[in-house]
């Protein structure tokens, strides 16, 4: 069921109201004046195109992905959800689980962003959905130095090969990119940050989880860390602070890595209108699952990190919180009333594991997709 209202005006996103910049810091319900000052704006701030507001009642009761029970209910429910969309915001909050006769099948959510693949012009609005999903064309300047790969150093992912190192790659200086025409490549991407994502940083491994900060930032402005994570590899004190258990699935990953920057950069204009061009790497997501399944024995045990009470703490302290004296214990030697204590917490998700995963943007939506709202 589905509830639309009108569409909201354009605005500039420098006249977005931001949290930071109005509420007071914890513990300092009254700062002096002139003691804070606002953000300083972007100089050339991307417009913000018209939305609707969509309400979504699912009559079944979901289970975002991130919070399965293990690493193997998890990539069973990834898998499920490479269905040949070009879906435009895959992540977390977007790839929901629902258990029938003790299986996990998925349910593909925001499906309102998903369009017809085409060469033609693309989106005004890119920016759609999930920081910490966001393909690299998101970033203005993510592709900004594209570095050419050797086509004949590159070693592809094979069925049934297993995970091992990839290829080689030649950096050097590479060539503009203009607007962003969303096609599987994006998606493919997409899933492919939701995997790392998940066995760096929600399985319990804190070395993981703090190496892979630097990665994983609520920003739409892509860090050199993070493009350089998809462009040559990941760093070295993420791949080395990894848990045992999910060292077979990174090394499974830098293969599909490997290919997917390998058609990033074969991917020419003229090639998007040839749908066929876009099947090997399609076969890329398939082949990543089927090549891990055969080692499911030394992760698929392991638990994801899920906490409803934490996560549903985390998400009231992002909300003023009144702290008031017990009733029936007035405050002591004084008819005053007991002040009220005002704090916030800012909306910076992925500090914190236990956290329900990243932050939506210009969205809202339940915790165990019951209900919906954009």
């Amino acid at each position: 069921m589905r509830y639309t209202s009108p569409s909201e005006k354009s605005f500039p996103s420098e006249k977005v109201w931001k949290a930071s910049n109005t509420h007071p810091p914890a513990g300092n319900p009254e700062p002096r004046k002139g003691t804070t000052r606002p953000d300083l704006p972007d100089p050339k701030p991307p417009s913000v195109s018209p939305k609707k507001r969509c309400f979504f009642v699912f009559p079944e009761i979901c289970t975002r992905v991130s919070d399965l029970p293990s690493l193997g209910d998890a990539m069973s429910v990834l898998n499920q959800a490479y269905f040949g969309w070009v879906h435009r915001d895959i992540s977390d909050g977007n790839i929901l689980a629902i258990e029938a006769d003790g299986k996990w099948a998925t349910k593909l959510a925001d499906l309102e962003f998903a369009k017809k693949l085409s060469p033609n012009a693309g989106s005004p609005d890119p920016k759609i959905g999930t920081p910490y999903s966001w393909h690299m064309r998101y970033n203005p300047r993510g592709f900004s130095h594209l570095i050419p790969i050797n086509y004949k150093e590159v070693v592809h992912p094979d069925w049934g090969r297993g995970p091992k190192a990839s290829g080689q790659l030649t950096v050097s200086q590479g060539e503009e990119w203009g607007t962003v025409r969303h096609t599987f490549l994006h998606d493919i991407e997409s899933l492919w940050w939701l995997i790392l994502w998940i066995i760096t940083s929600r399985i319990g491994c804190e070395p993981s989880r703090a190496a892979a900060k630097v990665i994983f930032q609520a920003t739409s402005t892509s860090t050199t860390t993070r493009s350089n994570s998809l462009f040559v590899g990941l760093p070295g004190d993420v791949t080395s602070s990894l848990h045992d258990g999910v060292k077979l699935i990174a090394s499974a990953l830098e293969d599909f890595r490997a290919r997917l920057y390998h058609d990033y950069c074969r991917n020419t204009q003229e090639m998007r209108l040839d749908y066929t061009n876009f099947a090997s790497i399609c076969a890329v997501p398939l082949i990543f699952f089927k090549n891990i399944e055969d080692f499911r024995g030394v992760w698929g045990v392991l638990p994801v990190r899920q906490s409803r009470e934490d996560a549903e703490a985390g998400r009231l302290r992002t909300q003023p919180v009144r702290t008031l004296n017990p009733v029936g214990e007035p405050s002591a030697g004084t008819k005053r009333k007991s002040p009220c204590v005002q704090t916030t917490v800012s909306l910076g998700h992925g500090n914190n594991e236990n956290q329900p995963g990243p932050s939506k943007r210009r969205r809202v939506h339940s915790r165990r997709g019951a209900k919906r709202k954009a």
